[in-house]
């Protein structure tokens, strides 16, 4: 019986986040409402409640293992990095990249606070994501220096900053409402961007 009341919760859990990311995709995370998830959902809104905590609560929970997914990415680039240094911090990038069902900016714009009043949940998330990614960033920096790739001269932590906020940049670039560049002309002024930075440190481009 217990195992059947799990699968059961799982279910349930399984259609409120399915649903929720129909909607936020649809009408965006503000416009979104928990009772119209609890509708598209088919369950009740004191079920949301007891799972969920939140609107955000859902949102946290879709987030986390597409985090998790980008992290473990992160992780095997730094195992065997590319040999040139740019090329090492192209292929983070390239790990942190939104797949295709999670780039959608409707979802995005809700971790901008120009587009979305954001709240605990939210910032949390924010919060974890941006020192997460920054702190593998540096231990990629790191790891660089130790295999010779990269001048010690460098601060790790400094670098990792920079080149996280350029990141950022093209992140906020792309839910921007007003941009008229697509998501690879983003990526190719990142990537001229991220080579001028190494060429200040290295003086050959890393």
């Amino acid at each position: 019986m217990s195992g059947l009341r799990a699968r059961s919760k799982q279910r349930r859990r399984d259609l409120v986040l399915d649903a929720a990311e129909v909607l936020f995709r649809r009408q965006g995370y503000g416009r979104t409402t928990i009772e119209e998830i609890a509708s598209e959902a088919d369950v009740s809104i004191g079920t949301m409640y007891k799972y969920f905590g939140s609107k955000s609560g859902i949102m946290r929970a879709l987030m986390e293992p597409v985090i998790f997914d980008m992290l473990a990415k992160g992780k095997a680039v730094i195992a065997n990095p590319p040999k040139r240094a740019v090329d090492a911090i192209a292929a983070l990038y390239e790990a942190y990249r939104f797949t295709n069902e999670w780039k959608h900016v409707n979802i995005l714009r809700a971790f901008d606070p120009r587009f979305e009043p954001l709240d605990e949940n939210l910032t949390q998330i924010t919060d974890a994501f941006d020192t997460k990614l920054t702190a593998q960033i540096a231990e990629m920096l790191s790891r660089l220096q130790e295999l010779g790739r990269l001048s010690r001269i460098v601060d790790a932590e400094d670098g990792a900053f920079i080149l996280y906020n350029l990141l950022r940049t093209a992140f906020n670039a792309h839910v921007t409402i007003s941009n008229t560049q697509t998501y690879e002309e983003i990526l190719v002024d990142t990537h001229r961007r991220m080579r001028l930075i190494f060429e200040s440190w290295s003086g050959d481009g890393g």
